[in-house]
């Protein structure tokens, strides 16, 4: 299945001109550059989240290799 989209893509891009080439690379651009806004925690959930990661530690043994 990949090499059949690798072989429409290939084919798609054959046919495309340089400016809409260049068009969709700076699309993807800044589809990548677009970050989300950090999620806000509540006072509460950083407690939460502490204490389970405390006791992660403290009830399970370190895994060794």
């Amino acid at each position: 299945m990949l090499q059949l989209d690798n072989k429409i893509a290939s084919a798609l891009i054959g046919s495309l001109t340089l400016e809409e080439l260049e068009a969709m690379v700076e699309l993807k651009k800044q589809e990548r550059n677009k970050l989300s806004a950090p999620v806000q925690m509540t006072k509460d959930e950083k407690i939460k989240n502490y204490c389970k990661e405390l006791l992660k530690k403290k009830l399970y043994a370190p895994k060794y290799k």
